[in-house]
């Protein structure tokens, strides 16, 4: 997921149909071309299973979701909102959202930037910090 370029709708879909197959898991029959063509003709209703996914605690669709909402990709750009999904699934461990969030905020995009050089991790454990205040 933190190699997804969430402006080229392509690849958002193909991380969808990959997201999808992680939440249906291997009890269930998947079929890779029917969800790949049921997101491609309905993005919104898409939308709302990562949202339904997202509400049951599934970090891969909290991150994409987080992601999605953030940068307005299919979705009104709220990004307090994106940013709350992110976090949700950082707190999960899931590596692409912690990944993320530490970049956002080595970066100061749509967080206050760390100024301070030095360890990586420290950047997503102050990240966490201010996100609390959102």
């Amino acid at each position: 997921g933190a190699d997804v370029d969430w402006s080229d709708r392509r690849q958002v879909i193909d991380f969808m149909v990959k997201d999808a197959r992680a939440i249906a898991s291997t009890a269930h029959a998947f079929d890779e071309d029917r969800m790949r063509a049921f997101i491609e003709q309905d993005y919104d209703r898409s939308l709302r299973l990562y949202r339904l996914a997202s509400t049951f605690g599934h970090p891969a669709a909290q991150y994409g979701l987080g992601v999605m909402t953030l940068r307005g990709q299919g979705i009104k750009a709220k990004p307090d909102q994106g940013l709350k999904w992110l976090v949700s699934s950082a707190r999960k461990r899931y590596a692409p959202a912690e990944a993320m969030l530490g970049d956002l905020y080595k970066k100061g995009e749509f967080v206050e930037q760390d100024q301070t050089p030095g360890d990586p991790l420290e950047s997503i454990r102050k990240s966490y910090q201010y996100l609390k205040t959102l």
